[in-house]
């Protein structure tokens, strides 16, 4: 074949019939872009890259960033591991501790129990102890039964004095035979070492219905200073204090109005004790002062001016239940009596602190410096803590206040009940509890 004919040939195999699509290589695709479209093509890649390696690049970055933290979050880790560690631990040990603290309630339960039963066996035992108590009183005072105490009676002359004689001169006195006697002593009290006392006497009867006839016949004693008592224990003897002044003042109201059974009122069908003497009607018991214009007499347990009112008072950071309990104590040890100092603080009844602090008599002589500055502390205390106190005081303004007891010192020598209360010229007491009481009242502004 010529050139010629493989010309037209080959031209003729290149040509695509009509109707048909020509079908190309790739590379023959490729070949036949146009020259600008190839460089469109370039370009493109060439930003792909160049975008996909800054991606790449940044990516690093953060990778590297993210591993410089490793060492420290694996550090972290640790330590989170080593809390949760001793958290568990620390739980472990509290579980055991609530293990340990459940078995002690039940225990402790346990005892509340035993508790309980202790607690109702002692008030069994305080009840039965309060019994017996009872019982032995009883009996102390029904073996006292056939004893009086005599008062203000003054041996004979002489050196040596003979009991029996002294109580045979006291059935003189009163007009009675000699009762046969079972013992007569005197009463050996520091409290009678002053020369204007006497120490009482005790007389022991062999016959109760003979001391009976000496107290039926007492009233021959009046003028004199010899008065008599029933021997009766120190309890007892607290009760009387308070109920007697109570029984005097009824006797005005009703003349059957007795003490019975030692320790209760008998006024008006109806009994009362100590505890509920408060039970009687106000108006029948104003016992506590009486008054006229120029002097305002105290005494007792319902008046807020004395000793005995029972109100607290603090003193140098301690409470006490009323000034007698502060005043008692204060002297017993400021005469080296502490033992007797805390019996007083523990007393019940202020009344009872007085009668415990009465066994320890000071020289006349301490009541001029010591015993007045105890008083007027405590009393200065008194005024300014309890307003009943200084209410009552500031309304008896331009009054004398006067303490009616038969104290020779801080009282009148006169007892409330008497008729002679208000008379200054029948007092044979110095007053210094009503003079400190005039003293306050003069720095309190009117």
């Amino acid at each position: 074949m010529s050139m010629t004919e493989q010309t037209s040939v080959s031209k003729q195999s290149h040509k695509r019939p009509l109707g048909s699509a020509e079908k190309l290589s790739p590379l023959d695709k490729k070949s036949r872009l146009p020259i600008n479209t190839n460089n469109a093509v370039r370009n493109l890649h060439k930003e792909i890259n160049m975008t996909t390696n800054e991606d790449i690049m940044e990516v690093l970055t953060s990778m590297r960033a993210d591993l410089s933290k490793l060492p420290k979050m694996q550090k972290d880790i640790s330590e989170i591991n080593d809390s949760l560690r001793e958290i568990t631990q620390s739980l472990e040990f509290t579980q055991e501790q609530l293990a340990d603290a459940c078995e002690e309630i039940s225990t402790l339960k346990a005892r509340c129990d035993e508790f309980d039963d202790v607690k109702m066996q002692l008030q069994s035992l305080k009840l039965r102890n309060t019994e017996l108590e009872q019982r032995i009183t009883a009996q102390e005072v029904y073996s006292r039964r056939e004893n009086l105490v005599v008062h203000g009676i003054r041996p004979r002359e002489g050196n040596f004095e003979n009991c029996f004689e002294t109580a045979h001169s006291l059935f003189d006195m009163l007009g009675l035979p000699d009762f046969p006697l079972q013992r007569v002593h005197r009463l050996n009290n520091s409290r009678y070492r002053d020369d204007k006392f006497v120490p009482p006497l005790i007389i022991r009867f062999v016959c109760f219905q003979d001391k009976l006839a000496v107290l039926r016949n007492r009233s021959h004693l009046r003028g004199t200073r010899v008065f008599l008592k029933d021997d009766i224990p120190i309890e007892d003897e607290i009760k009387l204090d308070i109920l007697r002044p109570t029984v005097k003042h009824l006797k005005s109201q009703d003349r059957t109005t007795t003490i019975v059974h030692g320790d209760q009122i008998r006024f008006r069908n109806k009994n009362y004790s100590v505890k509920n003497i408060a039970n009687i009607p106000a108006d029948l018991t104003k016992l506590g002062s009486k008054e006229n214009d120029n002097v305002f007499a105290f005494s007792g347990e319902t008046n807020p001016l004395s000793n005995l009112f029972h109100c607290n008072i603090t003193v140098e950071g301690t409470v006490y239940p009323s000034a007698e309990h502060y005043y008692q104590s204060e002297k017993c040890k400021s005469l080296g009596k502490a033992d007797i100092a805390e019996k007083v603080l523990n007393a019940e009844l202020s009344r009872g602190a007085m009668l415990l602090g009465k066994s320890v008599n000071p020289p006349n002589e301490w009541y001029g410096e010591k015993g007045a500055n105890i008083m007027k502390k405590v009393i200065a205390a008194k005024v300014n803590q309890v307003a009943k106190c200084k209410e009552l005081l500031i309304a008896k303004r331009g009054k004398s206040f006067a303490e009616a007891t038969r104290h020779r010192i801080w009282g009148t020598g006169v007892p409330i009940y008497s008729n002679e209360t208000l008379n200054k010229d029948k007092w044979s007491g110095k007053n210094l509890l009503g003079s400190i009481y005039d003293d306050i009242l003069k720095s309190i502004p009117p």
